[in-house]
C-alpha cells in the first residue's frame, strides 16, 4: 500500500508557527521606541553614530540602558559585551595582548532606539581607528546628499545584516522618521540636512 505524502505519522513539532515568533518578537522592539521632535544637526548626529555602531559585528540582543565597547579589528568593527579591561588591553598601546583588536569606545542603546557612542577620549596616533571612522563619516555624507530626503535614506531593511542589526537598523529608522515627523522635518532633499554642517565623529 502506498502512503499517502499528506498524512502525518505523528504530531505536528510545530503546530502553531513557532519559526516565526522570535523574528515577530524581535521586530517588536521598532514600535516601543520614545521618539521625539530634534533638531537637524540632532537627527543627523544620532543617525550617524547609529549607524557606525550597526554597522559592527555582534550576535547578542542589545538592551537598552546597557553599557556595551566598540572595537576595531582588522577590517571591521566589533560591538561587544566585554570590557577593555576584560580584553587585558594594554593600556600603553590600547591594543589587545590576546586579540588584534583596538578599543574604540562605549555604546549604549538609548530609549529612543538610537545609540550613543562615546570615543576614548586620545585617538591621537590611532590612525588605523581615526581613517576608519573618518571613511565612515564620508559614506554617510555621500549616501545623504544623494538622498531626495532623509527618510529615504534610512535603513529600514538591509537583507545583508545579520539577523539583530538588521532588526536594530529598523527600529532605528523607525524612531529616526518618527523623530523627522514631530519635528516637521519631512521631504527635505539630503542637501538641505547638510547645507552649513560639520559632519564627523572626530573632534
Amino acid at each position: 500500500m502506498t502512503a499517502n505524502p499528506n498524512t502525518n505519522s505523528g504530531p505536528n513539532p510545530n503546530p502553531q508557527g513557532k519559526g516565526l515568533v522570535p523574528v515577530l518578537d524581535q521586530l517588536s522592539i521598532a514600535t516601543t521606541h520614545s521618539a521625539k521632535a530634534k533638531g537637524p544637526a540632532q537627527i543627523l548626529g544620532d543617525y550617524l553614530a547609529s549607524s557606525l555602531v550597526l554597522s559592527a559585528r555582534f550576535a547578542f540582543k542589545p538592551v537598552r540602558g546597557v553599557r556595551y565597547s566598540l572595537y576595531r579589528k582588522t577590517d571591521h568593527w566589533q560591538l561587544s559585551l566585554v570590557s577593555p579591561d576584560d580584553w587585558k588591553i594594554d593600556q600603553t598601546t590600547n591594543m589587545s595582548q590576546t586579540i588584534d583588536v583596538e578599543f574604540t569606545g562605549y555604546c549604549e542603546l538609548l530609549p529612543d532606539l538610537t545609540w550613543s557612542l562615546d570615543l576614548r577620549e586620545d585617538l591621537t596616533g590611532h590612525t588605523h581607528i581615526t581613517e576608519a571612522i573618518r571613511l565612515h563619516c564620508e559614506h554617510f555624507v555621500s549616501t545623504i546628499d544623494e538622498s531626495v530626503s532623509l527618510e529615504s535614506s534610512l535603513p529600514f531593511y538591509k537583507a545583508n545584516l545579520p539577523f539583530y542589526a538588521r532588526v536594530f537598523a529598523h527600529a532605528l529608522s523607525k524612531s529616526l522618521a518618527d523623530s523627522i515627523t514631530h519635528s516637521g522635518l519631512t521631504d527635505q532633499k539630503g542637501q538641505q540636512w547638510l547645507a552649513g554642517k560639520t559632519i564627523s565623529l572626530l573632534q
